[in-house]
């Protein structure tokens, strides 16, 4: 009994030696007072102050290590890669001019363009079989911002081909590996920042075709692109990598009945990026031939048209935010593509306008940036996360669409660009167009039909 006593003594003395000990109650933040009841503010200043600090260092590597980061930077790549696009196809007929050839001889460099994204298809098929898509992404990346240095100092036609040839196959692995991290990363989001990442695309071209009349800039626009793109793959190179820090979601082991869904979306969007750039290159041809207005007024009018592109690409980004099965994916597509190539008839009937021509252009591009990004999103939602999958839709939209920028080039050559042009540009939406339900008739998912949408999430693994 006497042994109890003494144990409950201990024990009370140590609870009344904590109570009357500061230092717990500071280290755990509570306020500190001097014997007499005043507030130590001293003590209450370092305290919160290392608080502070420690909050800040911790939101700052959660956001470093946060999804939303890493696809911000992906974006930025986006940018990057429409700056890069766009400003080797509206620079070409100049660089073959510095190299003394004629811009009618220069359409030979889209087709080499267009042969370099189908090897760039096979070798990413290879690639990402044996590699991550991390070091894919950052080798193209460097290799592209090489050519972009290659081109300040080209002086021969054949070496200007294998450039561009070159170029034409980094797009295709750069494209589809950002594209396939985005995927990993965000899951069943990823059609927002798929969207997002075409957005900032056309925003990216928009630059190049405000310069591409002034060839005093052509070095300094390569140069910045060049320094742009070493700068972008360094903010990769530090940035957490999102196949270790994230979960990593390996589809290898599904055997993909067939690709037919990847293919024919993959021709749809290269018939809509390829009646874009084309619109973008040859219909200033066609409006000094037709209309009286200044070459300065219609390249004005041109990059007004891309920037109404990337304009309409974020009317569609803020539309699939809202995107539910009662109005599923396919049919906001239809309506784009039904409204765009009714415009694109419009334009085919009646001659271009000078009074309308600004209106046209803008009209048309505002149409075709929601286009475009709803047919990449439907791919991801469609099929088969992999990157088989990714490198196909990228290979085959960016080399149809240079393949239809070279074939529109020979009728420009033959001299009956102002006849058949618009009617060109038409027949090639009304193609893509066609192309949508036959793309939904041999999706992998047997439960679509052309009526109700119900897409799939890319987090789902039952497949």
């Amino acid at each position: 009994m006497a042994t109890v006593v003494a144990l409950e003594d201990d024990d009370q003395s140590s609870v009344d030696e904590d109570e009357s000990t500061p230092l717990n109650r500071a280290e755990s933040g509570s306020t500190l007072t001097s014997q007499s009841g005043e507030l130590d503010e001293s003590s209450l200043h370092s305290n919160s102050s290392g608080s502070l600090a420690s909050r800040i260092k911790k939101d700052t590597l959660k956001f470093y290590e946060s999804d939303s980061f890493l696809c911000s930077i992906y974006s930025v790549m986006g940018y990057i890669l429409g700056a890069q696009f766009v400003a080797i196809q509206a620079t070409s007929g100049m660089l073959a001019v510095r190299v003394d050839y004629s811009i009618e001889e220069s359409i030979t460099i889209f087709l080499a363009e267009s042969l370099g994204s189908l090897l760039g298809l096979a070798m990413a098929i290879w690639l990402y079989q044996n590699f991550y898509c991390q070091t894919i992404m950052l080798s193209s990346l460097i290799i592209s911002a090489m050519c972009f240095v290659v081109l300040i100092y080209i002086t021969n036609f054949v070496l200007l081909h294998v450039i561009y040839f070159i170029l034409g196959c980094t797009f295709v692995l750069t494209g589809t590996s950002v594209q396939f991290l985005v995927c990993k990363i965000m899951g069943s989001d990823s059609g927002i920042w798929i969207a997002a990442l075409q957005t900032c695309f056309l925003a990216g071209g928009t630059l190049p075709m405000a310069l591409r009349s002034y060839i005093e800039v052509y070095d300094g626009m390569y140069t910045s692109i060049a320094i742009a793109t070493i700068l972008i793959a360094m903010l990769c190179i530090c940035a957490p990598n999102a196949q270790s820090v994230l979960p990593y979601l390996d589809m290898h082991h599904i055997q993909s009945p067939h690709f037919w869904t990847e293919i024919f979306i993959g021709l749809m969007a290269a018939m809509l990026l390829g009646s874009f750039i084309s619109m973008s290159y040859y219909s200033s041809f066609v409006f000094e031939a037709t209309t009286s207005m200044s070459s300065d007024t219609i390249e004005y009018e041109l990059t007004t048209m891309w920037v109404f592109a990337t304009l309409g690409s974020s009317i569609g980004l803020i539309d699939e935010l809202f995107l539910d099965q009662a109005l599923g994916l396919a049919q906001r597509l239809t309506v784009w593509q039904v409204l765009l190539l009714v415009f694109s008839a419009l334009l085919a009937l009646f001659t271009p306008n000078e009074g309308f021509s600004w209106v046209e252009l803008c009209c048309f591009g505002f149409l075709f940036g929601p286009s475009i990004s709803f047919a990449l999103d439907w791919v991801y939602r469609a099929t088969y996360l992999s990157e088989t999958s990714m490198a196909i839709v990228m290979g085959i939209m960016f080399g149809g669409s240079l393949l239809h920028l070279y074939l529109v080039g020979l009728v420009w050559v033959s001299g009956n660009i102002t006849t058949y042009f618009f009617w060109i540009i038409f027949l090639t939406l009304l193609a893509a167009y066609l192309l949508l339900p036959i793309a939904l008739k041999y999706s992998y998912i047997s439960s679509l039909n052309f009526l109700s949408f119900d897409y799939r999430p890319l987090s789902d693994r039952s497949l």
